[in-house]
């Protein structure tokens, strides 16, 4: 009984099992936040300090998120693919 728990380790997953699991969240959770920093840059512009003189229009910004949008429809649903799966395979032992 000891043997099988140090080879299936806490949760009852394997090692390599349990740092795929972990791989996968951690790359998804990335995906995900480089989704939104994508968006968020072509919305903002590549400035941060701005005058008020200086401030982009609405016609200026909107050409640019929707140039920026299939890439971040990308990033996002990959990572989003990627969480289920890592949790697909902390279920599949159980």
């Amino acid at each position: 009984m000891d043997d099988e728990r140090e080879v299936l380790g806490e949760e009852g997953l394997e090692p390599r099992t349990q740092r795929r699991r972990v791989t996968l969240f951690v790359v998804g959770v990335v995906l995900i936040v480089l989704a939104a920093l994508n968006l968020t840059s072509a919305g903002y512009g590549t400035r941060v300090r701005r005058e008020f003189a200086d401030r982009r229009s609405y016609d200026m910004i909107k050409p640019q998120v929707h140039r920026a949008l299939p890439r971040t429809l990308m990033l996002g649903l990959g990572g989003l693919t990627l969480l289920l799966v890592g949790a697909r395979l902390g279920r599949s032992r159980d």
